[in-house]
């Protein structure tokens, strides 16, 4: 009889955040290296439905054909107040969700792959392990994190409240995604002995072997270079801070920019960042439906990615760009400064001078920046031993 696990999941998991949706396509795949036949279900009135059974990598190739590998629009094609509205992409096909009901007891190991689908109700039956990404609606709503805007997180806080006191109470283990979010869920939930050991860091990333490796390339007077902003168009991104800080770097040197990743804003905003960062001289594009083709491109093309973040549970931008060998502009807080392997380039992300001034450094050739394939050797290091968990001890019910 084989291994059995079972990935509970959001049923449009494919078509929302895509950091989840990375989170779960890792865990998917690390569960079918270690001999497990993996099935996915989604809650439903407190109960587990379950999609017709794929592999991961039908599911991987079948959303890679449904991406775009194009900008849906560029500062040189049209002016920026002629931003598309209509951008919404049609829901993913790829899964088959059927009326069949499961249950976790038939399952060797059974994942929850994010907090907040447990507000509806979880099943009786065991649970291997529950995901914790980061603790920021938590932290907003009791005041002990400011990201400079004013977000309604009251009611998603109680939702990942209800998750995490469900994997608290039922789940073997507490997967966080990076040591910095763990530490943080220990600490808001003061954590001491046996519920604290249950608290483990995965880093959901590996090196991919054909990833291209940025090429080095030496600073040249006048000189455009490539900023790459994943993931920008969200309050809790500091897109503000990076308009700001482009702007004074832009006084000593062009820039073009691209742009990845749908807006968590309201379309004006997305309007009004564009504008200004192709006022500053450069080319801007933004990819808002990327397929990983394009990013992996988008990387490769880069000098640097600047993703200051308010705060992040990990900052998969960051590990992606490094995996390519393109050094990040990071903020000095949360995860960020955990996972930027070149420190001298993580600053106070409400201090856009001290942005720009690490954004000149990190186009520059400053000996003292990791990039290409050092950077990317120095990130392999870095993640031995960090990006795994065995899952076989649970097979002991076969």
């Amino acid at each position: 009889m084989s291994a059995t696990a079972l990935l509970v999941v959001e049923r449009d998991f494919l078509d929302t955040h895509v950091g989840v949706r990375r989170v779960v396509l890792y865990y998917w795949q690390m569960l079918e290296r270690q001999g497990f036949r993996v099935s996915l279900a989604h809650l439903k009135d407190g109960r587990l439905y379950g999609a017709k059974w794929l592999s991961v990598s039908d599911v991987i190739a079948a959303e890679a054909n449904a991406r775009n590998d194009r900008p849906v629009w560029t500062s040189t094609t049209r002016d920026y107040r002629e931003v598309p509205t209509t951008l919404r992409r049609s829901p993913s096909q790829t899964l088959v969700w059927q009326d069949r009901e499961v249950r976790l007891d038939d399952y060797n190991v059974t994942v929850v792959t994010n907090p907040w689908l447990c507000a509806g109700g979880m099943p009786d039956g065991p649970i291997t392990a529950g995901i914790v990404y980061d603790m920021v609606p938590n932290l907003l709503a009791v005041g002990a994190l400011n990201m400079g805007a004013i977000i309604d997180v009251y009611e998603f806080a109680r939702k990942h409240d209800q998750g995490y006191q469900l994997y608290l109470n039922r789940a073997e283990k507490i997967l966080s995604i990076s040591e910095s979010a763990g530490t943080d869920f220990k600490k808001f939930y003061r954590l001491e002995g046996r519920l604290a050991g249950k608290v483990s860091t995965v880093v959901p990333f590996e090196i991919s072997d054909v990833e291209r490796v940025r090429s080095e390339r030496s600073a040249v007077e006048g000189q455009k270079s490539r900023i790459l902003l994943v993931n920008i168009l969200d309050a809790r991104k500091n897109f503000s801070g990076v308009k700001s800080a482009l702007k004074i770097a832009a006084l000593s040197k062009t820039f073009d920019v691209d742009v990845v990743g749908k807006e968590r804003m309201p379309l004006s905003g997305v309007i009004d960042f564009l504008g200004s960062l192709a006022d500053m001289g450069g080319e801007v594009s933004w990819y808002r439906d990327c397929s990983n083709a394009a990013l992996h491109r988008l990387y490769v093309e880069a000098d640097l990615l600047v993703f200051p973040s308010y705060y992040e549970g990990l900052g998969l931008p960051i590990l992606e760009a490094q995996s390519h060998g393109v050094p990040v502009v990071t903020s000095d807080t949360s995860s960020c400064v955990e996972v930027n392997l070149n420190r001298d380039l993580a600053v106070d992300p409400y201090r856009p001078d001290l942005m720009a001034q690490a954004i000149s450094t990190g186009v520059s050739d400053a000996s003292s920046i990791m990039r290409s394939h050092e950077l990317r050797n120095a990130l392999a290091d870095w993640l031995t031993g960090r990006n795994t968990f065995d899952f076989s001890v649970a097979t002991a019910r076969i």
